[in-house]
Formats: structure tokens, sequence, C-alpha cells
């Protein structure tokens, strides 16, 4: 039973938050995980808890953090 931890900045939607769980279940089952065994809670933390540099790695695919 893998339980999986995702941390994110608060502020997110449910249905933001429920796509990366959706998007990290099925990464599981697709290496053999059964699709019943589901076990995930999320952190939120907000600017003040969760701090990033939005530079690293340098990639333009990288959001700035106010857009997050």
């Amino acid at each position: 039973m893998p339980l999986v931890t995702v941390t994110l900045q608060k502020a997110r939607s449910a249905e933001s938050t429920s796509a990366i769980l959706d998007g990290v279940h099925r990464a599981l089952v697709a290496n053999g995980v059964p699709e019943t065994d589901r076990f995930q809670r999320v952190l939120e933390l907000d600017a003040r808890t969760f701090r990033y540099d939005a530079t690293y790695p340098t990639s333009p695919r990288r959001a700035a953090p106010s857009s997050c």
C-alpha cells in the first residue's frame, strides 16, 4: 500500500488538486499498484511556509510563484 503525500501551495482549486492526485494514482496503477489501492493526502502550505526558487532548474516552463 503506497501512501502518497503531495505538498502544494494553498490557493489551488479543488479541481487542480484532484487532477494532480488522479495523475499520481494513474502513474502508480501503470506501475502495478491495484486500482483500489489509493491512499493519498495533501498538505497545503501558505506563502509563509512554502518557499521555493521558481528559477530552479532554469526552465521557461516553470511558473512564477505569483501564478501558482
